[in-house]
C-alpha cells in the first residue's frame, strides 16, 4: 500500500488530538504530517509540506476551508493540489454544497464520525490519489466496473437474463429478495454549465449514504435518473419497506438539502430471483410516472386504485443491445425505424412514448463509449435546455418521435466513422480481461456472454482485430503467465499447469510445446542452465 501525507485542520484542539488519535493512519496508507488551527495557516502548511490530502473543518477562523480549497485553485488552476476531506456541522447544508462542487473527496458530520465513516473516506482519498499517480491498474479497475455495469443493465432490462451470472463479473448477489428503486431528479439540469458535474455528485450522495443503510448498486440512467438495486437477507425480507423508508428519507432530504434537488423514489415489487430484476425495474418506472407531486416515496405494493400507463411498445432489446454493442449503424436505423413506425401507428400516448425513449435512451448512455459526449454532440444546447434533456420538453407524441428520429440519425452517423476504431478497444477489453483471468478455465461462450456479445460475433471479432483465434490468445496468455512461473526452479509443471486452469499437465504440455517449441521441462530446464 502507498503511503500518501496528510495535514489536518481545525480550530478546536480536541478534534484535532481526536483525529490523530482516532485510527492506525499507517495501516490506512496515510500519515499525518501537519496541523493547523486556522485557513491562514493550513494555508502555509500546504505550500510548505504539500500533502496529499488535506481533511480540514468547513469553517475556521481568518480563513475557511473552502476559501482554502477556492484560493488553491484560483492560483493554479491547471496544477494539481491536495484532495480535501471536509469535517461539518448539521446546519452548514450550503457550505457542503459548494464543497461537493469544488470536487471534495468526502464530508464527515463531526458529531457523528466514527472510525468507520473516517476509514471510509479515506478509502475513497486513497483510491483518488491512486489513480491520479497511476498506482493501481486503473484499466483492470474500470474494465470490472464497465462489465458489472453491462451484468447489470442486461437484468434490469431482461436481456437473455436466463444466462447471467453475475459471480462471472466479480458480483456477489446471493439474497433471499431483490427490488429496484428508481430515483427521479426532477430539476437537475437547471444548472446547464454543471448539470453532469452534479448528477455525479449526487449519485454519490445517494450511493453512499444508501450504503449506511442497505447494500446496494447504483445505476446511473440519464442526468434525471438513477437505479438502486437492493438485495435483502432473509431476515430483512419481511420488513423490506423499514428499511427502504429510512434510507430514503435521510436521501432525499439530504439530496435537497445538499444539493438543492427535487428528488423522489419509486420502488418495484420484491422479486426472489435475481433473474427477474427486470420485473422490478419495469413496474418502479411505471410508477414513477403515476406519483403525485408531493409524493416523495413509493411502493408498487401499497399503490390503491391508480391506474399505471404500461409501455405499449415492445422494444427489441436483443437487436438494440446488438446495435448499441457493435456500434451498428445498419441495424440501429432498422430497429428506430421500426419503433418509430409502430408509434405511429398504434396513436400512443405521450407518457407512453416517453417511457419508450427513455428506455432507449438509457440503454444507449450505458452501453455506447463516450455516450455523453455523443449526446452533446447530437442534441447541443437549445432554448436554455441541456443537451438531450430535450427529450423531457416534449409535449406531444409527435415531437418524442421528432427527437428520436434525430437520436437515430445522430448516433448512425457517430457509429459510423468509428466502428472500426471500437472494434480494435473491444478486443483490447477483453484481451485485458482474458490476462487479469488467465487462472481460470475461459470459455469463448463465457466471455461472450460476459460482455454481451453473441459467441460468432466475438469470433469473428477476434480473427480479424487481434489476428489470432480466440482460443489461440487465451492459450498465449496462459503459456506467458506459465513461462513467468517456470522461472522459479522449484515450480512443478503439474501445479503450473492447475493453476492456469488446464484439465491436465498432458493439455498443458501440449500447447506450451505448440506455443513455444519445447515443453515446460525443457524450458525450465534451459533456464536452470543459464
Amino acid at each position: 500500500m502507498n503511503n500518501y501525507t496528510v495535514v489536518i485542520a481545525d480550530d478546536e484542539p480536541l478534534v484535532l488530538i481526536g483525529l490523530q488519535d482516532m485510527i492506525d493512519w499507517k495501516s490506512q496508507g496515510f500519515e499525518i504530517i501537519g496541523n493547523a488551527r486556522n485557513g491562514s495557516l493550513l494555508e502555509n502548511e500546504i505550500k510548505t509540506k504539500k500533502p496529499d490530502l488535506v481533511i480540514t473543518d468547513i469553517k475556521m477562523p481568518v480563513k475557511t476551508g473552502i476559501e482554502v480549497l477556492e484560493s488553491l485553485k484560483a492560483e493554479n488552476p491547471d496544477a494539481s493540489h491536495p484532495l480535501f476531506i471536509f469535517l461539518t456541522s448539521f446546519e452548514e447544508f450550503q457550505l457542503i454544497k459548494k464543497a461537493m462542487s469544488l470536487e471534495a473527496v468526502d464530508y464527515l458530520v463531526k458529531l457523528e464520525l466514527d472510525e468507520k465513516q473516517l476509514e471510509d473516506a479515506l478509502s475513497r482519498a486513497r483510491e483518488r490519489l491512486d489513480r491520479i499517480n497511476g498506482n493501481r491498474k486503473e484499466n483492470s479497475v474500470n474494465e470490472l466496473q464497465y462489465l458489472q455495469e453491462r451484468c447489470f443493465m442486461r437484468l434490469l432490462f431482461s436481456l437473455d437474463a436466463e444466462d447471467i451470472d453475475p459471480g462471472d463479473v466479480g458480483l456477489e448477489l446471493d439474497a433471499a429478495a431483490f427490488t429496484v428503486c428508481y430515483i427521479t431528479l426532477g430539476n437537475i439540469a437547471s444548472d446547464k454549465a454543471n448539470a453532469m458535474s452534479l448528477y455525479q455528485s449526487a449519485c454519490r450522495l445517494i450511493k453512499e449514504t444508501v450504503s449506511r443503510y442497505l447494500n446496494c448498486y447504483l445505476i446511473q440512467l440519464d442526468l434525471g435518473h438513477a437505479a438502486i438495486i437492493l438485495p435483502f437477507n432473509e431476515n430483512q425480507k419481511a420488513g423490506y419497506r423499514s428499511y427502504i423508508s429510512s434510507a430514503s428519507k435521510v436521501t432525499l432530504e439530504s439530496l435537497e438539502n445538499y444539493f438543492s434537488l427535487k428528488a423522489s423514489a419509486a420502488i418495484g415489487p420484491l422479486v426472489e430471483d435475481i433473474r427477474m430484476l427486470g420485473d422490478s425495474f419495469f413496474k418502479a418506472k411505471a410508477l414513477s410516472n403515476a406519483v403525485k407531486e408531493n409524493e416523495c416515496l413509493t411502493f408498487f405494493d401499497h399503490i390503491q386504485n391508480r391506474s399505471l400507463e404500461i409501455p405499449e411498445i415492445k422494444l427489441d432489446s436483443q437487436l438494440l443491445t446488438k446495435a448499441f454493442g457493435e456500434l451498428n449503424a445498419q441495424l440501429l436505423e432498422e430497429c428506430m425505424e421500426k419503433t418509430i413506425k409502430e408509434m405511429k401507428e398504434r396513436s400512443i400516448s405521450r407518457v407512453n412514448a416517453m417511457d419508450t425513449a427513455s428506455t432507449i435512451l438509457y440503454m444507449a448512455t450505458n452501453l455506447v463509449p463516450d455516450a455523453q459526449t455523443c449526446l452533446e454532440e447530437i442534441f447541443p444546447p437549445s432554448e436554455n435546455v441541456f443537451s438531450f434533456r430535450q427529450l423531457y420538453q416534449a409535449g406531444s407524441t409527435e415531437e418524442v418521435i421528432a427527437w428520436l428520429k434525430r437520436f437515430s440519425k445522430g448516433f448512425s452517423a457517430i457509429f459510423a466513422e468509428r466502428k472500426q476504431d471500437y472494434r480494435m478497444q473491444t478486443v483490447q477489453k477483453i484481451q485485458n480481461y482474458i490476462k487479469e483471468n488467465v487462472g481460470r478455465k475461459l470459455s469463448l461462450g463465457e466471455v461472450a456472454s460476459i460482455f454481451g456479445y453473441s459467441q460468432n460475433y466475438l469470433s469473428a471479432l477476434f480473427s480479424r482485430y487481434a489476428s489470432m483465434s480466440f482460443v489461440d490468445y487465451v492459450n498465449s496468455a496462459k503459456i506467458e503467465k506459465a513461462k513467468t512461473m517456470l522461472a522459479d526452479p522449484n515450480a512443478l509443471v503439474y501445479e503450473v499447469a492447475t493453476s492456469l486452469g488446464f484439465d491436465s499437465p498432458f493439455y498443458f504440455s501440449k500447447v506450451f510445446k505448440k506455443v513455444t517449441g519445447i515443453s515446460p521441462t525443457q524450458y525450465q530446464n534451459s533456464l536452470n542452465h543459464r
